[in-house]
């Protein structure tokens, strides 16, 4: 097993493991409000299709697909520690002769070409190793006229400017003592596995539309559609809500989520990627970083606490920062300011 391997089978597996079914079905419903506000028809788009779910995770996309019709769904993982929760809730949900679980990386996927009508990818080609190799193998598999569903992180944004933060101050940190730490204050599994994700994804790259744009158009899907509206904490619908420049640079690129059609499998040309540590080449607006800046100034000596603390803080950042988020309202920098004012109070 390659280190990143590892590192994401702790990251996501472990962390996911923690999930109760109830804690699943929570963590589908928001595919079903995207879907809705979307004006996409879960029913009739996955009715009687064979889908892959790449980069399954603990099967909430596969079940998705499942619960709205999917005739079978094959679901492929690095993590064995996932394909082992997959396995347990379709067992619970009485969908286990619907499904097949195999461990894979999403480089090399082991199906055939045009095999599948669907293909689901969530929240995954950012963080592996090959995010080009990843694209095209997903565009390989599905079939001419299939659809895909895609989730990759959108470049810029306050939200981002906070976790490539965390990621330096927590990187001396083992992330099984930042797991332990964060059972010990009590998060729910739900935020356990979301800051475990952000601070200790081996790879966590953030992309433009324009950018991923390029790249679905060169391996064959035509006018991919953006997906905006969703959660309130969605960053893609506060920045198609947004009234002001201010917002919008707080918000950076949204998050990009794609109902894709892909209408050629011709091998093309491939617009590729940038691979490197943080994904699209992007300038931060000055904005941000000033923000940043006021923001850590109330907490000069956070480097030199202890690594419980350390984690207590970011955790109660990033935790307060979804709260703001949670709110149908912009994020204004005083607010956001507040957070920070509130954590020197921590002991």
């Amino acid at each position: 097993m390659r280190e990143t391997e590892k590192i994401y089978d702790i990251v996501y597996g472990k962390t996911f493991s923690d999930y109760n079914i109830k804690d699943l079905e929570e963590f589908i419903k928001p595919y079903e409000i995207r879907f809705q506000k979307n004006g996409l028809n879960a029913k009739e788009i996955f009715s009687g299709k064979r889908c892959l779910d790449a980069g399954c995770g603990n099967g909430r996309g596969a079940f998705f697909m499942l619960q709205n019709g999917a005739e079978f769904v094959e679901m492929i993982d690095v993590s064995e520690n996932n394909l082992q929760s997959s396995q347990n809730f379709a067992q619970e949900l009485g969908f286990s002769n619907n499904i097949n679980v195999q461990k894979s990386t999403l480089e090399s996927i082991p199906f055939e070409d045009e095999e599948f009508d669907f293909v689901w990818c969530n929240g995954v080609i950012m963080h592996t190793e090959k995010p080009n190799q990843c694209l095209a193998e997903i565009s390989r598999v599905c079939k001419t006229h299939g659809h895909a569903w895609l989730y990759i992180y959108g470049a810029g944004g306050l939200y981002w400017k906070m976790i490539y933060r965390f990621r330096e101050l927590l990187s001396d940190i083992d992330v099984k003592d930042a797991i332990k730490y964060l059972k010990y204050f009590r998060y729910s599994p739900r935020y356990v596995a979301e800051f475990i994700d952000d601070w200790y994804a081996s790879n966590l790259r953030t992309y433009t539309h324009n950018d991923l744009l390029k790249s679905f158009e060169s391996l064959g899907f035509a006018s991919p559609q953006r997906l905006f509206y969703g959660m309130d904490y969605d960053t893609s619908q506060r920045l198609e809500l947004a009234k002001s420049e201010m917002e919008r640079e707080i918000t950076g690129e949204g998050d990009l989520r794609y109902f894709l059609n892909k209408t050629s499998h011709k091998k093309i040309d491939q617009y590729l990627l940038n691979e490197d540590e943080k994904g699209s080449k992007y300038i931060w607006p000055n904005s941000i970083e000033e923000i940043e800046n006021k923001a850590f100034a109330l907490i000069p000596e956070l480097e030199k606490f202890e690594n419980w603390k350390k984690v207590a803080i970011c955790a109660r950042i990033q935790r307060e920062l979804r709260i703001l988020m949670d709110k149908s309202l912009p994020i204004l920098e005083d607010d956001f300011l507040k957070i920070f004012y509130n954590i020197q109070n921590i002991n």
